[in-house]
């Protein structure tokens, strides 16, 4: 099946993001990471909560956390 993009649904599946910066030490730098398909990408907002000190249990329709 091929993917096209629903303006009217605003959908963000599928999105390429690029996370610069090493979370003083905290996230491993030079690697691809590829999730599941249709991961929430709040499930990277809740990791990148937890590499900032500030841990959550979830935000929007997360369903986890993703191993960065």
């Amino acid at each position: 099946m091929r993917w096209e993009y629903d303006g009217n649904v605003h959908s963000h599946d599928p999105i390429s993001v690029l996370l610069a910066g090493g979370a003083n030490g905290r996230l491993k730098a030079g690697r691809h990471i590829q999730n599941e398909k249709h991961t929430p990408i709040a499930n990277l907002l809740v990791s990148m909560m937890d590499l900032a000190g500030t841990p959550i249990d979830s935000i929007g329709n997360s369903s986890g956390k993703i191993d960065l």
